[in-house]
């Protein structure tokens, strides 16, 4: 943790010279001591071990010595250093821990800091707290020194015999002291420089009545809600952006540039903006040249030059004569900090100001609602940049103005501004928009412009371009008008101030308008209520030597000016004063957002009209707002710079120790926390989503007031900037215990779920550093985090799926679910398929359309890359595996995706022959390279960058210098397809694989010979803890490495993970190779029996499993098929089940009771897809790739006469799926023709034509590798395979259903569409009296709509009152004239539960629609890809039952929800 950085004064008297007496002691006694190397962590043999323990041990025994040296007038302290001596003595004898001894010195070294700095020159000085503190260190000290010695005291047989255990408790008490000291260490620090103990009773009354401080604080704040309702009353629903950025928010507290000041530039800036504007003739002439053709203009200049002030003037007169579009005036502080609000606000602003443009806003967050978590480019690209090309095109939109001011205080941890990047890429497209932005030239945002497109369209202008003089005359005319308005206000007689004193202050402000500012603040403050005094006292203070000016600094009269106005608020300052100055100032500046007054309070738990009482003098410096409604404000950020620096703000009384008000901020944030609760915000409906929620904000308003909020938010953040303690640990552990779930529901509300991992790990990180005690914290966080990220969109979207969701499919032996579940009643109950630990799959992302080809890491592990059989390629948040953003512009299959070193660039290679540059940042094509004539299958960097290898199927490798893609250069010396190139680490060599076999190796130099590397799509994070692989099942998933088995980075497997049920993890097949209960790969068929007792799964293992539906336990195995099996279904009495298999061919019938085989049928020549049993359940129909529908039979015969021996009917193309009615008189078939269909004879039935022409597709059944080519039929059939009708198809068919009366059918496609048929005129019936709806015999099609989300429909039925349609991903209700003959003589509806899965959310359709909760992808089955590997579930009452890709069947139990 980081120390005291506070340079030691000079000190007199004995005590007070021990820091130097330390400093010289170490140095002398260092002399003749080896040093050890701290890093090192084996030595060669046991004598390297004793010297560098020694070594330690000698340094703990010299920093113990100073300590004892420095504190004569400290009796406890003394006795305790003793104590520590003793153990000292011990450790090198008996211990060999050498790091734990540095580690205890370090701690020494603190205290020693402390002795010397913070102590009160006596003991008897100290308050009484401390003393108790002192004692109790003392008491804990000899109790830890007792149990050495009593290891110490141990027969050498005993020490031998429990060496390991001697060593481990030894190592145990280290710890223990080191953490005693620490403790000692910073709650010292804080009793002595911010006096909690004599705050600690007022503290805690006002923590007690806290409830009743959040009331009136909600009611202070009614205000600020009525103010949200209204400006977010036109907000695009979804969009999400901040108020507080705009130039007119009524608190920003930002003024205009004085009158008849900054004329120059001011000039400048209006003279691009409107060139032909009249009203320029009032102006001097510009300070450059303009160029009113660039789109983007650019103030810079170093803080304090009144760059805010500009912007501000530019924006009030751009709405002044309605050319403002928008502004979003930047902070270090809250929302206005984030880069990912800036073009959303601005998005939301132009909204405003065109109402077409706000539709197409609305119509892109509704298409993109991971948008808010986007990359910016993709957010200008969604936002603005499309919007405004649709409204242009009908001349829609006016010319406007966009003001982004301090962009440089933004958050943005890239080397080049992101919003610059993204404005680089499109900054061709923003047009009639007109850029402003201003910031200091720091070292991020010149590069941004320095951008080829950003040079070419930006104006640049620097306010070092003003004159000096100028500069200063409108300093010197600032100060004059102000200071007249002082001067008159306090009815000042004579010429105040003089021309001599004027003249003074602006040379004192060289050039800063903040001096100015601050100074005529100063000067009139109304607490002070004497102007001449004060001018006197800046320009004159009673002792300059107190003041020290740097003369390298170009801040030294500024903070001179802090020093004297601090000095002048506070004269006199006692112990009580200086606690409470360095509380609220210290708070102030390193808050992460602004606070009200009564928000500061209630988050540092002190009494009502303390910060008002300790900022009354600070006026010229700090704006303290009259009511709770508004924030405090300082005047300028160089404040809070100056006051956390020791180098500038030398005097201790107002200085702020960041690391020790850190610690007491994050205590109290932490106390703050224990105020949630579940529900929060009192929503009734808990299966809303946030954004479904009617009057959210109000209710954020009212139920999370700000300290709440901010606690909630920045908790982890001041924690890891603090020096941690046991009050700190004590708090954590009861907020972790009782409050971790609550802080996730409020995170939801507050759309800040994407913190919430970086929060808990960082939180984690923190702890593991210190030598805390034995405590549970660290692993409720690790769980928290984990469960943050397996259901990080549901979180998002709900707050209540935390309980829903997020704690249900949590693993049964997880810490935080032991703690929480009680919190979670009504949710889902898993009755299988839970894990017992957490997997090392961290994030699941459902990441393309069709199978994944590569995966990569971004250099510094924040980002991966996806590229797909889809064509494209796709960034993700490696974290919480949120899209970023999407590439679009390669034409066929992208196979390799690689970052450049750097991480700013990507390249891709495609099938579609080219290799493509593209911008890292802002997801723009930087270049297009085509030389290869066939499929382009690797890429690869070189590892300076400069250079780029492509390898084809073509034979071909080329070698592109990134510059000069042009002057490639072609080896062409390989004898088979490319497969694989990659240039050797730390080397110019470029290696490169054949298929099917065969190597070679150039040099990018000169071009010589020999060995491979074989790459497959699995990467590992730079740092080597996780791994992200991409697999045929279209998936991403990045995977926790287990460090303590060994890795190595060119391993297929993943180990480490150990459930009960797994072995190790195959990433090439997709699957786990299993000896346990579960499947050992894909689950291809889940099943209820008919009475719903049992659950029957088949998977791509060859086996069927029988489940207790109940239970969730396996209660048979059926061994018999060879690979993929690829249904099962069950005899309408429960009793049989006949499953079909891919490779074998064979359709075999197994006797549910006994699990034995009954029946094997062979003869069909291809895989077999379906199978069902006859409504008497002596005979099987079945379909098959051979294109043949067979009729099996078990006993006896049925079915009428095949036309050839057990061929009901032969196809001219695979049959992939079928259904029967319920009186086996009729069949649906789905076909994929290799012939154009022609339409059946007419065999005396009313036939009817296909209403749609044939259409040719490719069908993707197995896997890439095997692509059937097409035409998607649907067939009708008798009970003796005569075809009766034929309908064509643009998309294979996934599923058929007959309604109970066969009057309609209905069909789903793999393209996510469902058709319903009336076959009444096709179908005999009994009843001469047709249903009045049908369709005229030319029509048989009666209706198509388009359900879910447009993935295969693998299931389709009628309802149970058969008025509605149900699929895996729907149900849809059918208006009377759709409904089967069946369903008009019913007077009722159905009132038996249904459910459904649509974008990984489960519903209930009946009785009424409703959100039940969010399937994490390991507990659902695939739904994407080709149809061998695609899953389906299965419900029976309020059991839904799942088939995962990794083997797992699913059942979840949902009669509580």
């Amino acid at each position: 943790m980081p120390s005291c950085c506070v340079p030691w004064p000079k000190l007199t008297g004995r005590r007070r010279a021990a820091p130097q007496v330390r400093a010289q002691g170490v140095a002398e006694k260092a002399k003749g001591i080896p040093q050890a190397n701290l890093g090192e962590r084996s030595l060669p043999g046991p004598s390297g071990w004793q010297d560098a323990k020694n070594t330690a041990v000698n340094g703990l025994m010299i920093a113990l010595r100073v300590t004892k040296e420095a504190t004569p007038f400290f009796p406890p302290l003394q006795s305790a250093v003793g104590g520590l001596l003793a153990i000292a003595e011990v450790v090198q004898k008996v211990s060999s821990n050498k790091d734990g001894v540095e580690t205890l010195v370090g701690y020494v070294d603190k205290l020693n800091m402390m002795v010397a700095t913070t102590l009160p020159p006596n003991y008897d000085s100290c308050p009484t707290p401390l003393k108790e503190r002192l004692a109790d260190f003392d008491m804990r000290v000899k109790a830890v020194a007792q149990e050495v010695q009593k290891l110490e005291a141990r027969a050498l047989p005993a020490q031998l015999l429990n060496a390991d255990d001697t060593a481990d408790r030894i190592e145990e008490c280290i710890r223990s002291l080191s953490w005693l000291i620490q403790c000692l260490t910073v709650q010292g620090t804080i009793s002595i420089e911010l006096a909690v103990d004599e705050l600690h009773i007022v503290i805690r009354r006002g923590f007690d009545h806290m409830d009743e401080r959040f009331d009136g604080l909600s009611d202070q704040i009614g205000g600020v809600s009525d103010q949200i309702a209204q400006l977010r009353s036109d907000a695009t629903h979804g969009l999400r952006y901040t108020y507080q950025a705009a130039f007119d928010y009524h608190q920003s507290g930002r003024s205009q540039c004085e009158a008849n000041t900054r004329l120059d530039a001011l000039a400048t800036v209006y003279s691009w903006l409107r060139p032909n504007d009249p009203r320029l003739s009032g102006l001097p002439a510009p300070l450059c040249v303009v160029h009113p053709e660039s789109p983007v203009f650019w103030i810079n200049g170093l803080a304090g030059t009144g760059k805010s002030t500009l912007a501000q003037t530019i924006a009030q007169r751009c709405e002044n004569v309605g050319f403002l579009g928008a502004s979003f005036f930047c902070a270090r502080d809250g929302e206005r900090s984030n880069v990912q609000l800036i073009f959303p606000t601005i998005a939301h602003q132009l909204g405003s100001i065109c109402a077409p443009f706000r539709q197409y806003v609305s119509e892109a967050v509704k298409a993109n609602p991971d948008i808010h978590g986007s990359l910016v480019s993709r957010q200008l690209q969604k936002l603005i940049v499309e919007p405004l090309r649709a409204v242009k095109e009908n001349g829609l939109f006016p010319e406007c103005t966009i003001v982004i001011d301090a962009l440089d205080e933004c958050k943005d941890d890239e080397a080049v501004s992101v919003i610059l990047r993204a404005l680089s890429s499109h900054v061709s497209a923003i047009a009639p928009l007109k850029f402003v932005i201003t910031s200091r030239p720091v070292q991020q945002v010149t590069s941004g412009f320095r951008l080829r497109e950003l040079v070419q369209n930006t104006q640049h202008f620097s306010l070092s371009m003003v004159p000096v003089e100028n500069t200063k005359r409108d300093i010197a005319l600032f100060l004059r008008n102000r200071l007249s308005f002082i001067r008159e206000h306090y009815y000042i007689d004579g010429y105040w101030p003089s021309d001599e004193q004027v003249d003074a202050l602006v040379e004192l402000a060289s050039e800063l308008f903040i001096f100015a500012a601050t100074a005529v603040k100063f000067v009139g403050d109304q607490q002070a209520n004497d102007p001449e005094r004060q001018l006197n006292l800046l320009l004159n203070p009673p002792s300059p030597s107190a003041i020290p000016i740097s003369p390298t600094s170009p801040y030294n009269h500024l903070d001179a000016l802090y020093t004297q106005v601090l000095k002048s608020a506070f004269p006199k300052v006692d112990r009580p004063l200086r606690a409470n100055i360095k509380i609220v100032l210290g708070t102030i500046a390193l808050a992460q957002e602004q606070l009200s007054p009564g928000a500061l309070e209630a988050l540092l738990h002190l009494t009502s009209g303390t910060v008002r009482r300790t900022l009354r003098q600070t006026h010229s410096i700090i704006i303290v707002p009259p009511t709770d409604e508004e924030v405090i404000r300082v005047i300028h950020r160089s404040f809070a710079d100056f006051i956390t620096d020791a180098s500038r703000c030398v005097e201790a009384d107002f200085r702020v120790n960041p690391p020790i008000q850190h610690t007491v901020i994050a205590k109290h944030c932490l106390q703050t926390l224990l105020l949630l609760q579940r529900n929060i915000c009192r929503i009734s409906d808990e299966a809303l989503l946030n954004v479904e929620v009617p009057g959210l904000n109000e209710r954020l308003a009212k139920y999370i007031p700000p300290n709440l909020k901010y606690s909630c938010k920045y908790w982890s953040y001041h924690l890891c900037l603090a020096e941690p303690d046991q009050e700190i640990l004590d708090a954590l552990d009861s907020f972790c215990r009782t409050h971790l779930l609550h802080w996730l529901e409020a995170l939801s509300l507050l759309g800040c779920v994407d913190e919430a991992i970086q929060a808990l790990q960082s939180a984690r990180e923190t702890l593991e550093k210190l030598p805390i005690p034995p405590t549970d914290v660290p692993t409720l966080l690790y769980d928290c985090e984990r469960l943050v990220r397996s259901a990080y969109p549901a979180i998002s979207a709900s707050c209540f799926q935390v309980y829903q969701c997020a704690l249900p499919f949590s693993p049964t032996r997880c810490l935080l679910r032991q703690c929480y579940m009680s919190q979670a009643p009504n949710t889902v109950q898993l009755r299988s398929g839970m894990e017992e630990s957490w997997s090392p799959n961290t994030v699941s992302i459902e990441a393309h359309a069709r199978r994944v080809q590569a995966v990569a890491y971004s250099p510094n592990g924040q980002r991966i890359v996806s590229c797909s059989e889809d064509a494209t390629i796709k960034l993700w948040d490696a974290r919480t595996g949120a899209r970023l953003h999407v590439l679009e512009g390669h034409t066929a299959r992208v196979c390799c995706v690689v970052f450049s070193p750097s991480g700013k660039e990507l390249l891709s290679s495609s099938d579609d022959l080219t290799v493509k540059l593209w911008d890292a940042t802002t997801g723009k094509c930087l270049g297009s390279w085509t030389r290869h004539t066939h499929d382009v299958r690797s890429v690869a960097w070189s590892p300076d960058g400069n250079y780029a290898a492509s390898g084809s199927y073509d034979r071909k490798v080329i070698l592109w210098p990134v510059a000069s893609p042009e002057a490639a250069t072609i080896f062409t010396e390989h004898t088979a397809e490319v497969d694989g190139v990659t240039f050797a680490p730390e080397t110019s060599c470029l290696q490169a694989t054949t298929k099917p076999a065969g190597c070679g190796m150039w040099r990018a130099s000169n071009a010589s010979v020999p060995s491979s590397i074989q790459l497959a799509s699995l990467r590992f994070s730079p740092d080597g803890t996780h791994i992200v692989t991409g697999e045929c099942a279209n998936s991403v998933r990045i995977w926790q490495c287990n460090l303590r088995q060994q890795q190595s980075k060119e391993s297929k497997r993943l180990f480490g993970y150990q459930a009960k049920d797994r072995g190790i993890w195959e990433p090439s097949t997709g699957t786990y190779r299993s000896t346990g209960g579960h499947h050992a790969s894909t689950v291809r068929v889940v099943s209820f029996s008919p009475d719903g007792s049992l659950i029957a799964t088949a998977a791509w293992d060859g086996t069927v499993r029988l489940w207790d539906a109940a239970t969730g336990t396996r209660s048979k195995l059926l061994a018999g098929h060879e690979y993929l099996i690829t249904s099962v279904a069950w005899a309408r009495s429960g009793r049989f089940l006949v499953s079909t298999g891919d490779r074998d061919h064979h359709v075999v019938v197994w006797d549910v009771r006994t699990g034995e085989r009954v029946k094997t049928f062979k003869g069909h020549t291809g895989g077999v897809w379906v199978a069902l049993f006859t409504d008497d359940e002596r005979q099987i129909v079945s379909c098959s790739d051979d294109g043949t529908i067979r009729l099996w039979t078990i006993e006896g015969s049925k079915l009428g006469a095949a036309a050839s021996p057990g061929i009901l009917y032969q196809g001219n193309g695979p049959v992939y799926t079928m259904t029967m009615s319920l009186d086996s008189h009729w069949i649906l078939s789905g076909t994929l023709d290799f012939i154009q269909p022609e339409p059946p004879h007419a065999l005396g039935i009313g036939l009817t034509a296909p209403s749609r022409k044939p259409t040719r597709v490719a069908g993707l059944v197995r896997g890439a590798w095997e692509e059937t080519y097409g035409y998607p039929t649907l067939r009708l059939h008798d009970a003796a395979g005569h075809v009766l009708w034929v309908e064509n198809h643009g998309s294979m068919i996934a599923s058929l259903a007959f309604s109970q009366d066969c009057t309609r059918a209905l069909s789903g496609s793999q393209d996510g569409r469902i058709f319903l048929y009336d076959l009444t005129v096709l179908v005999p019936s009994n009843d001469a009296a047709r249903i009045t709806d049908r369709m005229g015999p030319a029509n048989v099609l009666i209706h198509e709509f388009e359900v879910g989300d447009g993935k295969p429909v693998e299931h389709v039925s009628f309802s149970v009152d058969e008025r509605a349609v149900v699929s895996d991903a729907s149900y849809t209700h059918l208006e009377p004239p759709l409904w089967p003959k069946r369903a008009h003589g019913s007077t009722s509806s159905s009132s038996s539960p249904v459910y459904f899965l649509l974008d990984g959310w489960l519903w209930r359709a009946v009785p009424q629609l409703r959100r039940v909760c969010w399937v994490p992808p390991a507990f659902r089955h695939f739904r994407d890809g080709a149809t061998a590997w695609r899953g389906n579930m299965d419900t029976c009452g309020d059991l839904v039952a799942f088939g995962t890709i990794h083997g797992k069947l699913v059942t979840l139990d949902l009669s509580d929800c």
